[in-house]
């Protein structure tokens, strides 16, 4: 499945430097004590796709 996100100018840098891995790489360290392993699940699936991510502008 493909979607498209709108991703505020803020995080741009954020997305432009790891895509978010920093970001969900501690989500998942912190999930450990609150969440089972079906959130650490999307999280790391959120990881992989963002990974395979793209840029699309409005060029």
């Amino acid at each position: 499945m493909k979607i498209i996100i709108e991703i505020p100018k803020e995080y741009e840098i954020d997305f432009k430097t790891d895509k978010f891995k920093d970001f969900f790489s501690r989500v998942i360290v912190d999930m450990n004590c609150l969440c089972g392993n079906y959130e650490k699940e999307i999280a790391q699936m959120l990881i992989e796709s963002f990974n395979n991510g793209e840029a699309i502008t409005d060029d």
